[in-house]
């Protein structure tokens, strides 16, 4: 009788561990199936890996055509939310704009608007520059380039 008695004792750790383990269980299962109703309550949307990996290819091909800006470099590329920061240097004050414009008509067929959202006079020679600046690059709805014409894009202004 004794030997019973023994036996049950080595199997009822056993028996409470399992016990807890299944209700660890239960409490994980409830938890996912919330999460899941949270996941489906949410209205991003999927996103499409490879248009993401071709666009941000695309981008990088947009900026590389205003390297035919000869007085402006770009420094640093930021994402911002969904948009993209320019930020780089120029040696005259109309360069950063006629970058802007440059990446603005190679980008706009797949979506991207350039514009200059800021250009700063470092005043370390007589005509005020060098010039740092900022690009900010929207995404958005392809545009035709012929539907921009010789103008390029609407930048606002800004000062010197």
């Amino acid at each position: 009788m004794q030997n019973h008695k023994d036996d049950l004792a080595e199997l009822k750790v056993p028996a409470e561990r399992m016990a807890t383990a299944n209700e660890r269980i239960r409490e994980l299962k409830k938890e996912l199936k919330e999460l899941g109703i949270e996941a489906e309550n949410t209205e991003e949307p999927e996103v499409n890996v490879y248009a993401h990996r071709r666009r941000i290819g695309s981008l990088l091909n947009g900026i590389a055509v205003g390297s035919a800006i000869k007085e402006a470099v770009v420094l640093e590329l930021k994402p911002d939310k969904q948009d993209t920061i320019i930020k780089g240097a120029a040696t005259t004050f109309n360069a950063p704009q006629q970058l802007a414009m440059e990446i603005d008509r190679s980008l706009a067929s797949n979506g991207w608007r350039a514009s200059l959202t800021r250009r700063t006079a470092k005043l370390l020679r007589s005509d005020g520059g060098p010039w740092s600046f900022e690009i900010r690059l929207t995404p958005g709805r392809p545009v035709s380039v012929e539907a921009l014409g010789g103008s390029g894009s609407n930048q606002s202004p800004v000062s010197r």
